[in-house]
């Protein structure tokens, strides 16, 4: 049974994975097209939502130190609810692993590896997961320690390398496609802050409890510049980025820059770099997976349910025909079980449990 715990930078970091993750993956230029020039207004916009939005949830964990949401579920409603919101999670999860995998892969297989067999990439990265699991949290977390630093610099020197190409006066017309798509439908932005699914798990895994707030509100604020340099960056420089076909927006930043005649293709390096960031997120998603299925199943150990799981990953990262279906899958299916299922469901969920618990004292 793997009982180590992580402290307060790897906390962060866990959670700093997923935006950065989605950032290589072209959440920015979603928001572009959805939003136009006021994409940055829109995320500054969201950012303060999903600010807002961690401090309540950190409020409502504070009668539940050291609980997840499966044990607020069970508090509140018994196995029976236990199990539902298990069972959600764990599917939300799942398609995200399989969403990533063949979104990233499938990039890597336009960009450098047209050759090779898609499901021979997949692999690649599944035997990583399987490998890193086996080693339990302690060695994820050392290293996702190692990594995330590095992947988080490598993306700050893109955006700071490009600040010679940019042009102020893309960012006109101010409101872009319109006051609806900023701040009315564009509200639904708020997925890209999926990294908060984390605030509902991660309590059990703390060395300290009470870093939780510490933890929390951290990890939102760097996902907020992180999200609003990456969408500013990229409409300041490209000002076709809401039309083009590019498979990776990120990558034609990198492939932008110019570092003399010393360092060439450099944009083999921040591959390498955003490589290892998509291994150790989905191992990390393998790791919640896994944990969640020993929850709702109260297993001892859910070690060996790891290559049924990569099984069904691969299975599922299959099925999409193209990277435009995966995109759209992404951007709907994935963005409204997140809305309606991580930021409704279970802050309902911990809302109902905290007016149980008051009752509980009035008694």
């Amino acid at each position: 049974m793997d009982t180590a715990k992580i402290g307060l930078f790897e906390a962060i970091l866990f959670i700093l994975v997923v935006i950065t993750n989605k950032i290589i993956l072209n959440l920015p230029k979603s928001i572009i097209i959805d939003c136009g020039s006021s994409a940055w207004i829109n995320v500054i916009y969201i950012s303060i939502i999903a600010i807002i939005f961690t401090l309540l949830i950190v409020k409502l964990f504070k009668k539940f130190e050291g609980y997840d949401i499966f044990d607020v579920s069970n508090y509140l409603g018994g196995g029976i609810l236990k199990k539902i919101s298990g069972i959600g999670y764990l599917l939300v999860f799942i398609l995200v692993a399989a969403l990533v995998l063949r979104d990233f892969t499938e990039t890597l297989k336009i960009i450098y590896y047209s050759n090779s067999p898609l499901t021979f990439i997949m692999l690649f990265f599944l035997i990583g997961c399987i490998v890193g699991n086996k080693f339990g949290l302690k060695a994820i977390a050392k290293a996702n320690l190692f990594i995330m630093p590095i992947v988080v610099l490598s993306i700050f020197i893109i955006w700071f390398s490009s600040f010679k190409s940019i042009i102020p006066e893309r960012i006109f017309p101010i409101l872009g496609n319109g006051v609806d798509k900023t701040f009315v439908s564009g509200i639904s932005n708020i997925f890209s802050y999926s990294g908060l699914t984390y605030l509902f798990l991660i309590m059990p895994y703390l060395k300290d409890c009470k870093q939780f707030k510490k933890i929390s509100i951290i990890s939102i604020i760097i996902s907020s510049i992180y999200l609003f340099l990456s969408v500013i960056t990229l409409i300041l420089v490209f000002p076709y980025i809401a039309v083009s076909d590019e498979a990776n927006s990120i990558y034609l930043l990198t492939r932008s820059l110019n570092f003399g005649r010393l360092f060439q293709r450099t944009d083999a390096l921040f591959i390498l770099l955003f490589i290892l960031s998509c291994l150790s997120y989905l191992t990390i998603t393998l790791f919640i997976i896994l944990n969640i299925f020993k929850k709702i199943t109260n297993i001892q150990d859910s070690k060996a349910m790891t290559y049924c799981f990569c099984v069904l990953i691969l299975g599922l990262a299959l099925i999409p025909n193209n990277i435009s279906e995966i995109r759209t899958i992404n951007y709907t299916l994935f963005r409204y079980s997140i809305l309606y299922f991580i930021f409704g469901f279970s802050t309902l969920i911990l809302i109902l449990a905290n007016i149980k618990k008051k009752r509980e004292k009035l008694k």
